[in-house]
């Protein structure tokens, strides 16, 4: 199996940067039982588009939009797009977090916003303006600059993660061990 042709869904560069052991096994197993932030719509949609449209976004929004980005064999599906003809917004909608938890405990939220800004970029032929996370508890959005740093370090995570699905040989474990505590594939992860 050659690099240039895995594909990779978006959701497991999340959980690669949360766990590399998840989405190693999420990738060749495909599922798991939902999980509790799974089943949570605190919000409808609805309810998500005026949070956004009372940020004074304006443009054409859709929602559950499909990308890929052919460059980095990446796809999968925002939560929101919004196009105002010459350039596009994105969103994704987490159940909770703050700006100071992205960059500590949330960073796998960070890199999986970074995926899908390139993914847009590549399924629209536009550049992105700007990327949000809005909140399911608060209805608060966060604003995120995704930087060239923060590219090149999804770039690089996707083309690591690639290599072990390569070889199909697991990556190391997560450090935080406190997040081995309720994963459903603890059992199996050796």
């Amino acid at each position: 199996m050659e690099l240039s042709s895995i594909e990779i869904p978006i959701v497991l560069i999340k959980e690669y940067v949360y766990c590399p052991r998840i989405a190693f096994y999420k990738y060749f197993m495909y599922w798991e039982p939902p999980t509790e932030s799974m089943k949570f719509a605190r919000y409808s949609k609805i309810d998500i588009l005026k949070i956004v449209r009372g940020y004074g976004i304006d443009g054409d929004i859709y929602m559950e939009y499909p990308v890929k980005s052919r460059s980095l064999g990446i796809y999968g599906k925002i939560d929101i797009v919004i196009d105002n003809g010459k350039r596009v917004s994105i969103a994704e909608i987490k159940l909770e977090t703050s700006r100071a938890r992205l960059w500590r405990k949330s960073y796998h939220h960070l890199i999986q916003l970074t995926a899908y800004t390139i993914a847009t970029e590549e399924t629209f032929h536009k550049p992105i303006d700007r990327t949000f996370i809005v909140t399911q508890i608060g209805g608060e959005i966060i604003e995120i600059n995704i930087s060239p740093n923060l590219r090149r370090t999804t770039i690089n995570i996707v083309e690591e993660f690639k290599k072990y699905i390569q070889q199909q040989k697991p990556p190391p474990k997560t450090p935080m061990k406190t997040r081995c505590n309720h994963c459903f594939y603890r059992k199996i992860c050796v």
